[in-house]
């Protein structure tokens, strides 16, 4: 008999401890469920897709989308997706407002040239161009730098040259749109142009730098830092028509693959030689397989001084949602550059996507499974003052 009661004792703790265990699962289930419900509800994200594939991109150009979404759909390749779509605007540069490829955004000798990176996020393989002449198709020649050579980047004539060789046309990037900005840039006494801290810069060139050392004593007294100078630059010009500068793309095919591409002409009235952030890898744009991409637009003198889309990828690595993350590599920016023209475009590894802009309401677009047609999604300026 005492046995038996220090068997039944012994089950009834066993019993005990089993249904403490089930109990204690359950609450544990519970909470995860709720919070990963919390985490959804709190990210304003428009978009919650969870499928794949998505293609997205800057501005409310719904023509490369479609082309993007066609690749997709041909042969469910995220890097061709994302080459076609930058390519419509290479070879319709109206259709993205003169300010990709050929024909719009000449610097101040009146010449265009162009910009473009494509990125891989399975292998992290890249490939870009920068001030590349006589090529139009540049997210092309960006490509063939990826595939071709163990190089990343390449720049100026040797870019031209390398296309030439892999057969790409050497024909001229100018045109009616850019011989008339330039000469309206000539009639205005070289105006508004991109130099600063230099004599009469309020006239046509050569300029006389004013001495680094006075320039120097100027920082802790009436310094007019680069936002300002930039400022005076965009209230030159008419955003609504030029304004427009990069279009960037991202997208995942159905295996989960991701890739971004982007291609410009770059600023209006630039100084020659200039290279803003659009084929820099984590400054125009940055893919991390199974984290996320990024592809950016705006000022990208000051952009690629925050590597802004390394930094919105980074912030979804450790733990922030798509549209959080978007907005905190935007507030990095925004802290030090009040005023800041600039969006970002940014999409999770399960194809989410948000956006972050400032100095504008942002339009952009993209396409999935769950519409019919490319849709263009606009995004308030959280820092517009009231």
């Amino acid at each position: 008999n005492q046995y038996l009661t220090t068997q039944k004792k012994r089950n009834y703790l066993l019993a005990g401890i089993l249904i403490l265990v089930i109990i204690a699962l359950a609450v544990g289930l519970t909470l995860y469920f709720v919070l990963s419900s919390e985490d959804d509800s709190s990210s304003d994200n428009p978009l919650l897709t969870q499928n794949w594939p998505v293609t997205a991109s800057t501005w409310p150009w719904t023509q490369p989308i479609e082309t993007s979404w066609t690749q997709l759909m041909d042969n469910d390749d995220s890097l061709d997706a994302v080459q076609r779509g930058c390519e419509w605007c290479e070879q319709n540069p109206a259709g993205c407002d003169f300010s990709v490829g050929f024909g719009g955004s000449p610097d101040t000798n009146g010449e265009t040239k162009l910009d473009a990176l494509i990125m891989y996020g399975p292998t992290h393989d890249s490939g870009s161009v920068a001030s590349m002449r006589n090529i139009k198709n540049a997210i092309g020649v960006a490509r063939y730098v990826m595939h071709y050579t163990v190089h990343s980047m390449l720049v100026g004539d040797a870019a031209t040259d390398f296309a030439i060789m892999m057969g790409f046309e050497n024909s001229s990037l100018n045109g009616s749109v850019s011989w008339n900005i330039y000469q309206e840039y000539l009639a205005n006494d070289c105006t508004p142009n991109g130099v600063k801290n230099m004599v009469n810069v309020s006239q046509c060139p050569p300029y006389e730098p004013i001495p680094l050392n006075e320039t120097r004593d100027m920082i802790d007294g009436d310094y007019t830092n680069d936002i300002d100078v930039q400022n005076e630059y965009e209230d030159d010009m008419d955003w609504s028509k030029m304004g427009h500068d990069t279009i960037g793309v991202i997208a995942i095919d159905s295996k989960g693959y991701m890739s971004i591409g982007t291609s410009t002409n770059g600023a209006t009235n630039k100084v020659p030689g200039r290279v803003g952030d659009s084929p820099i890898p984590g400054s125009g744009g940055y893919v991390e397989q199974g984290i996320g991409g990024c592809v950016g637009t705006g000022n990208g003198d000051i952009m690629m001084r925050f590597a802004p889309c390394k930094a919105a990828v980074m912030y979804m690595k450790h733990g922030m949602s798509v549209g959080d993350g978007c907005r905190a590599a935007m507030d990095e920016m925004v802290e030090y550059y009040p005023g800041l023209f600039a969006s970002l475009v940014c999409m999770d590894a399960d194809g989410n996507v948000d956006a972050s802009t400032s100095g504008l309401d942002f339009p952009y677009t993209y396409r999935d499974s769950n519409v019919e047609e490319a849709t263009v999604v606009t995004v308030p300026n959280p820092y517009a003052e009231n």
